[in-house]
């Protein structure tokens, strides 16, 4: 018999594009992965299906407004968690979307699934909050978290005046997310568990963007063995220079970039005027030695 005890519904959501919902997606199913449970990605984005093409696993979704097309669904993907990818701006255009969704829901609560609404939200655009906030007013779930994804590193989000759950996404460098995708299944799981030979230290890196994010996440009974598996990773050195490009990823080139920053925090502790720069010179060749 299949137990369906806290099977979650999880549902990404945004009034814009950019906001990375196919990013949290492919998160928090390797998050569920790596905990063990068995996890569905649909792909609800008619126009864009960009989860589809990044995950070959991703399920297409036929929308349709009849109530049997909700009891497929529900029936095909019952034993296991199932995140949906619903494409921008769904509640206020895509009516056929938005009014079955209710259904859904209902569905596959009525099977034992939990059903949690995800919003993402980036910094650095005008009037996102107000619109966020609408859009959670909307939305049917009565669970609902709020993702601040610091996109571009800034960390300059809009205040929001909303009584719910908030977890934030670090700001992972291109080229890390740029090598997850080189990976034959293009999982952030893959990247940290089964590395390339000379990415042991990228995996290390991506491993604390998924662990701070999975800790502030609701639900630490699913999610909680996923933060506790990521946690046992060695942590990585601290990196100064941004990592923009796939190549500046292996090992030898974070280990360079290692290398530097240190230097340049002994610079910033000792001052760069030229009396205080042989402190810091130094204590680099003491480190060294």
């Amino acid at each position: 018999m299949v137990n369906y005890i806290q099977r979650l519904l999880i549902i990404i959501v945004s009034n814009a594009g950019g906001q990375g919902k196919t990013t949290l997606a492919r998160l928090l199913k390797s998050l569920l992965e790596m905990a063990g449970q068995p996890v569905q990605i649909l792909d609800g984005d008619a126009g864009n299906a960009a989860i589809s093409v990044i995950d070959p696993t991703a399920a297409r979704l036929g929308w349709g407004v009849q109530s049997t097309v909700n009891a497929q669904i529900v029936e095909a993907f019952k034993d296991r968690h199932v995140i949906v990818d619903l494409g921008a701006n769904t509640m206020a255009s895509a009516r056929e979307i938005a009014d079955m969704l209710p259904q859904l829901i209902e569905d596959f609560e009525a099977v034992g699934h939990n059903t949690l609404a995800v919003f993402p939200m980036t910094p650095n655009k005008a009037g996102a909050a107000g619109a966020l906030e609408r859009l959670t007013q909307l939305f049917p779930a009565q669970n609902k978290l709020v993702v601040l994804n610091d996109l571009d590193g800034s960390g300059n989000f809009e205040p929001l005046d909303l009584p719910l759950p908030t977890a934030k996404l670090g700001h992972l460098a291109p080229g890390f997310m740029g090598y997850v995708d080189t990976l034959r299944g293009r999982s952030f799981g893959e990247a940290v568990m089964s590395p390339a030979s000379d990415h042991q230290i990228a995996a290390q890196h991506i491993a604390r963007w998924m662990r701070s994010f999975g800790k502030d996440l609701p639900l630490q009974a699913v999610f909680g063995p996923a933060v506790k598996q990521l946690g046992q990773l060695p942590a990585p050195d601290k990196i100064r220079f941004t990592v923009e490009r796939v190549s500046s990823t292996s090992d030898a080139q974070l280990l360079e970039n290692a290398r530097k920053t240190t230097i340049l925090d002994l610079l910033d502790k000792h001052g760069w005027d030229l009396v205080r720069f042989r402190d810091a010179i130094d204590e680099i060749l003491g480190n060294q030695a």
